[in-house]
């Protein structure tokens, strides 16, 4: 096993119990090799660069609770016995006109202004600019 993989594998490991950068690897946000790759150039331990990184995120994210999935109860079917339908005579109806109702105008609702606190981590961007500030980005 290659040491890139080891180091990978162990910070997936690693953030099993932290729900925040687990959350945004699976989410695609940040991509699992980049991290890997990083972390293989610089040499450190999955631990090390687990703790380099969660305190990046310590304070600008918390974790999220999972909801519980609830199961569904399967219904049993009940047998319909069929009735014999008695057909009736269709009576024809006039077709009435209909009057044209007038629209009225809808007023524009203000949108009220959101204020702005403390920017968090939204991107893959952000966290690689606070973790590893001396990136570069290799194709």
């Amino acid at each position: 096993m290659s040491r890139y993989y080891a180091v990978h594998h162990n910070l997936e490991s690693h953030f099993k119990g932290r729900v925040n950068l687990y959350g945004l690897l699976t989410k695609r946000l940040i991509h699992k090799r980049c991290l890997g790759e990083k972390l293989y150039n610089e040499g450190l331990s999955a631990p090390a660069a687990a703790e380099k990184i969660q305190a990046v995120y310590r304070d600008s994210l918390c974790p999220k609770k999972k909801k519980k999935k609830k199961k569904k109860k399967k219904k049993k079917k009940k047998k319909k016995k069929k009735k014999k339908k008695k057909k009736k005579k269709k009576k024809k109806k006039k077709k009435k006109k209909k009057k044209k109702k007038k629209k009225k105008k809808k007023k524009k609702k203000k949108k009220k202004k959101k204020k702005k606190g403390p920017k968090g981590i939204t991107t893959a961007r952000d966290l690689r600019e606070l973790a590893f500030p001396n990136w570069e980005h290799k194709h």
